[in-house]
């Protein structure tokens, strides 16, 4: 990450700067390390609308606003989340464990969104409330809120998302923008734009911000974080790609908002936090994970969306199966509530790796299935349900928890001993359902013109059979069976006593 300075402009060298540029990938990644690399990077971005992000703000080092003005006084990016709240990145406002003073801050505000812009609004900071979670040196947990001496007004506030919203919205694959005011260069340096600029990424499944997992965005391979490097509980790695070039945020969009979702269901999901040493690597912008802090941010009196009066009530999962790499869910919706126009259904591995399903949901509430595609044979997925209605997403269905499987494994006769009175007793191992709970476990023995006699294989691999016709040979098989198949086992030859 970058490292932070306490020099001129408060921590402006610190803070990172989500700038828009355009970035050619020919340069190899450098390996992210906690302690050097300390900014995201946006390249081939856009300029940004005047109006489009209008709760987009500036937060400023007061005595050089009253010196040299806004655009000089820029550190980091924020997010109006109510009329006297900013929420930014912690380490815009924190180094070596000290919080700077309010006093030292400004934000601001214009309507059209150029810094230099004569009308801007800018008020001072009274009070700032850092995570108590944020861990400096991992940079974990990267939130602060910012209380302003007087509302700004003009402007819509952007709510934060709950965990419920994070769940749907920070899918693998899913769209989300980001903006701000920093660095257009993929090295991080000047000039820095007069108007934000606005990045359209891709969130990154969970399994390549901490689980070393590569990730393909159009037709760029991007190299995954591993859990020594990032976690996914409490931040989101995003890029995009653009004419086969990478878009990412960069030094001075620190703090900065990452929006997704769409009209008045667009929510703040991530603050931009740190990345690679350069800007459009091969590895993702990395951003403070909001809905991971509902505690700390409701502490600090943010403000949350209300449930909205048609939300349908969460849904269950009724019954699942699964083939080798797909599992197909049943939902049974809610008794009560309002009724759900369609169920998403998500699968988490414990890698992060995400795959989902979507259906329509059936009148009169009855049950819905989809299948969801693309599983691993033996990866154990959690899986969650959600009711949607319009816009309005339901809280998540009690976790179930499934593992794609084919046929059972081939099991082994390890040893048979006859006894007298047409008895044998068969000892077998490998004895698995890959992942399939098994419906039959028999040990089996045919001899020509005579009955076929079978024992139940026991927990401990025994299986007794009895019946035999003394001076008979049998051949005898172990089979096991579930829902995908049926294994058997080479045959083992006896005679009967």
């Amino acid at each position: 990450m970058w490292a932070r300075s306490g020099t001129a402009t408060l921590m402006a060298a610190a803070t990172a700067v989500l700038a828009l540029t355009v970035s050619l990938m020919t340069v190899p990644a450098q390996a992210h390390t906690p302690e050097a690399d300390l900014a995201p990077q946006i390249v081939n971005g856009r300029p940004g609308n005047a109006d489009e992000f209008g709760w987009l703000v500036v937060v400023g080092d007061r005595n050089e606003y009253l010196l040299r003005g806004l655009f000089e006084s820029h550190i980091c990016g924020g997010t109006l989340v109510s009329p006297t709240q900013v929420i930014t990145a912690a380490h815009c406002v924190v180094a070596s464990g000290m919080t700077m003073s309010p006093a030292r801050l400004v934000v601001g505000r214009t309507a059209t969104g150029k810094l230099t812009d004569p009308q801007a609004q800018v008020v001072r900071v009274t009070s700032i409330k850092v995570n108590p979670g944020y861990n400096e040196r991992t940079t974990s947990g990267d939130l602060a809120v910012l209380n302003l001496a007087a509302p700004i007004v003009a402007a819509t506030p952007l709510l934060p998302a709950l965990p419920s919203e994070d769940s749907v919205l920070t899918i693998g694959g899913n769209d989300a923008v980001v903006a701000g005011w920093g660095s257009t260069r993929s090295a991080g340096t000047g000039p820095y734009p007069d108007a934000y600029r606005v990045g359209e990424l891709v969130v990154f499944p969970q399994g390549s911000c901490g689980g070393a997992r590569n990730y393909t965005v159009g037709d760029i391979t991007f190299l995954g974080y591993g859990s020594g490097e990032a976690n996914s509980r409490t931040m989101i790695c995003a890029n995009g790609v653009r004419d086969s070039l990478v878009v990412d945020s960069c030094i001075g969009d620190s703090g900065g908002p990452l929006v997704a979702g769409a009209g008045v269901n667009r929510r703040l999901i991530g603050v931009v936090s740190w990345g690679p040493r350069r800007c459009a690597s091969r590895y993702p912008g990395v951003y403070a994970r909001v809905g991971a802090f509902t505690e700390f941010l409701r502490s600090a009196g943010v403000p949350f969306a209300e449930p909205p009066d048609d939300a349908p009530l969460a849904p269950a999962i009724a019954a699942t199966s699964v083939t080798s790499t797909s599992a197909t869910v049943t939902i049974r919706p809610s008794t009560e509530g309002f009724t759900a126009q369609r169920y998403l259904v998500l699968a988490r591995s414990k890698l992060g790796d995400e795959f989902s399903c979507r259906v329509r949901a059936p009148q009169e509430r009855k049950n819905a299935r989809c299948t969801i595609t693309g599983l691993s044979t033996g990866t154990r997925y959690t899986l969650r349900a959600y009711a949607v209605r319009g816009t309005s997403v339901s809280a998540s269905s009690d976790p179930k928890v499934v593992q794609p499987a084919g046929a059972p494994r081939r099991p082994r006769i390890v040893y048979a001993e006859v006894t007298e009175g047409g008895v044998a007793v068969f000892g077998v191992d490998r004895i698995s359902g890959n992942g399939s709970p098994l419906t039959s476990r028999i040990v089996r023995c045919a001899a020509d013109n005579r009955h076929t006699r079978q024992g139940v294989i026991e927990g401990r691999g025994i299986a007794t059979v009895t019946g035999l016709r003394r001076g008979s040979v049998y051949q005898c098989t172990a089979r096991v069976t579930n829902a995908l198949g049926t294994a058997v086992s080479a045959p083992v030859s006896l005679r009967a006593r």
